[in-house]
């Protein structure tokens, strides 16, 4: 799970950016990054909805790039 907020900011440009597309706070988005980065697990709800979003960004962006 940390990978895809780490895809997320990476391809947004900042953890900031991420935070927004996610439509979380910049504090929450911290807390959900240290919370993984120290091993506990998120419910399954924010998980999927992480993973929703960045598979929409990983389409969208694979699309852009076709000329879509």
């Amino acid at each position: 799970m940390l990978e895809r907020l780490n895809y997320l900011s990476e391809t947004l440009g900042s953890h900031k950016a991420a935070a927004e597309y996610l439509g979380y706070t910049e504090r929450h988005y911290y807390n959900l990054r240290k919370s993984l980065e120290n091993g506990a697990p998120l419910h399954r709800r924010v998980e999927n909805y992480i993973t929703r979003m960045a598979v929409q960004l990983m389409t969208r962006k694979h699309h852009h790039r076709k000329g879509h």
